[in-house]
């Protein structure tokens, strides 16, 4: 399943109030410079936007792909329930397996297990 030509046209922000199903999700290390300069290298063609939301308590993290508008929207909530709209592709599923090798390969310099 791809972006429904409605969801094409949206603005990017506003895919996340899309009827998509929200599932559970660990959040990427979307505060991390460095994750987040290794994404931008390692998926050049997904553009990210971020908005607080802080009378709800989130923060909406979308990643977008610049030719198939396949989409994802993290939703990161104050209360640690946070969550994952998707529009097709397991989009978050190849993030959250970066953000993995990407905080493997920073342990030893986090003070983690070497």
């Amino acid at each position: 399943m791809i972006a429904t030509l409605s969801e094409n046209e949206l603005p990017t922000l506003a895919l996340a109030a899309t009827d998509r199903p929200e599932r559970p999700a660990v959040p990427v290390p979307v505060g991390d410079c460095g994750f987040m300069a290794m994404l931008r290298e390692a998926e050049p063609d997904l553009a990210h936007a971020q908005q607080s939301h802080r009378a709800d308590g989130e923060v909406l993290h979308v990643w977008r792909h610049a030719y198939t508008h396949e989409y994802v929207v993290l939703i990161v909530r104050d209360n640690g329930r946070h969550g994952v709209k998707e529009s097709g592709a397991p989009l978050y599923d190849r993030l959250s397996q970066l953000a993995g090798m990407w905080l493997a390969s920073e342990s030893p310099r986090r003070g983690g297990a070497r």
